[in-house]
């Protein structure tokens, strides 16, 4: 038994006053509050991973000073291509894209919205 009498095994924050499990919304204020964070969290970080992958190719200080590739291998070469630099900014690309893409939804619809 729980706290308020009833047998469920439900929280008492689910249950309603009548003790039947139609409560389920109560808390959905909130529960959209933390909705709305994680999706503007997941937005951010792909948008901030994008960027980090466009322009880090690009950037020699930190991609050819790798430490994890010795010199004169052919991974070092592979990885130093321009070939290879440029697929990871394609993937950066893409990362931006679905970013604007996830807030275009989540803004452009707000009867959509959960």
């Amino acid at each position: 038994m729980s706290r308020t009498g009833s047998a469920s095994s439900a929280p008492a924050s689910l249950v309603s006053r009548e003790g039947n499990g139609q409560g389920l919304h109560d808390d959905a204020p909130a529960a959209s509050g933390a909705h709305a964070l994680a999706h503007a969290l997941s937005i951010a970080s792909s948008l901030l991973v994008g960027v980090a992958l466009v322009f880090a190719p690009w950037w020699s200080l930190l991609w050819e000073s790798n430490w994890l590739l010795p010199q004169g291998s052919l991974l070092r070469s592979v990885v130093l291509s321009p070939f290879t630099r440029g697929a990871v900014s394609g993937l950066g690309i893409v990362n931006i894209l679905l970013a604007l893409y996830d807030t275009r939804a989540r803004f452009s619809h707000p009867a959509r919205r959960r």
